[in-house]
């Protein structure tokens, strides 16, 4: 009994590498409470990485000890070189919404 061959390997490959980028905020007491909801990562080229939902433990106040946001995105290694922009939204407790550079 013989079995066919299996199909020959592709030459190239792609692989996914993660990049993350933390973020330490002071927030100005009286300011209200807010969330980032999306961001936008930006690599070399301005290209736009595939960014996952930002996270943070809870909205960011003045008076909350992790004051954290961490943007993760998935990119090739070529997508890894050189420097990036973070681009952000946010939306405050109550509901208004802005976006940055």
């Amino acid at each position: 009994m013989s079995f066919p061959a299996p199909p020959p390997r592709p030459s190239w490959s792609l692989t996914t590498s993660k990049v993350a980028v933390e973020l330490k905020l002071e927030p100005t007491q009286g300011m209200p409470p807010w969330r980032a909801v999306r961001a936008e990562l930006l690599g070399p080229g301005r290209r736009a990485l595939r960014v996952k939902l930002p996270w943070q433990r809870e909205p960011l106040r003045f008076d909350v000890e992790d004051k954290h946001v961490v943007v993760e995105a998935d990119a090739t290694d070529e997508e890894l070189q050189g420097s990036f922009t973070l681009k952000r939204g946010m939306r405050t407790a109550l509901g208004a919404s802005s976006s940055r550079e």
